[in-house]
């Protein structure tokens, strides 16, 4: 039983990283111009993340304190990034005061966000056409001209985990195949204009590159996510 935990985990692994690709940028058809001539405002969501600890069968359990620090770093850090190129934010909380107000715009974006990452980078290269429905009225009563959602996952390893990858490296050692078990993550970033319209969608995904609780690992990622639509709006 425990040699099977160990090879499925491992194949599941080998199948996310021949699916996992570098960052890329998708825009809407009529960006970066719309953001750059139309959008000054940006309400920033509180981000949809959670840091799961990762068993060495492949269970996932929810690490309270890891999630809410990763929150707080990216929301911490993406504020920064958009105001270092003059755009003015505010927060919109959707886990208090405004979540029943957002429970629908989440969901929806939620469902357009797993459309997106289920197609390749090549099928959205040159048209790139995703909508949530109007957000017209909610930029008014917001006083925005854009929301900025983040969502995403990390994974730590249990003990069992790390066990099982010491066991790994032994196995590795007496038989010359090698066990590996990895920690993947990933984060996807989109900005949503008054139609509607996702006007920019960067993803990232990886294996074992980023602690999302670690501030110094946070703030780069969300640099890197932001990169590439700030050399098309400067």
């Amino acid at each position: 039983m425990y040699k099977s935990q160990i090879l499925l985990t491992t194949v599941f692994c080998c199948l996310l990283m021949a699916a996992c690709s570098p960052n890329y940028n998708r825009y809407s058809s009529d960006s970066p111009a719309v953001i750059k001539k139309g959008i000054k405002k940006i309400a920033v969501l509180t981000p949809d993340i959670t840091v799961y600890e990762l068993g060495a069968g492949g269970s996932q359990t929810p690490i309270g304190d890891q999630t809410a620090t990763a929150k707080r770093n990216f929301l911490d850090q993406t504020k920064k990034s958009l105001e270092a190129k003059g755009f003015s934010t505010r927060v919109i909380d959707t886990n208090g005061a405004d979540s029943v107000t957002f429970l629908e715009v989440l969901a929806m974006y939620k469902t357009v966000n797993e459309a997106i990452q289920k197609k390749k980078p090549t099928e959205t290269k040159k048209t790139f056409d995703f909508e949530i429905g109007s957000m017209d009225s909610l930029c008014k009563v917001y006083d925005t001209d854009a929301f900025l959602f983040l969502v995403g996952w990390d994974t730590e390893p249990s003990s069992s985990r790390q066990a099982a990858a010491a066991a790994g490296v032994v196995i590795g050692v007496l038989t010359g195949v090698t066990v590996t078990l990895h920690e993947p993550s990933l984060l996807s970033v989109g900005l949503v204009d008054s139609r509607g319209k996702i006007v920019f969608y960067n993803m990232d995904k990886s294996v074992d590159e980023w602690k999302f609780s670690k501030q110094k690992d946070s703030d780069k990622l969300t640099k890197n996510l932001f990169e590439d639509l700030f050399s098309k709006i400067k």
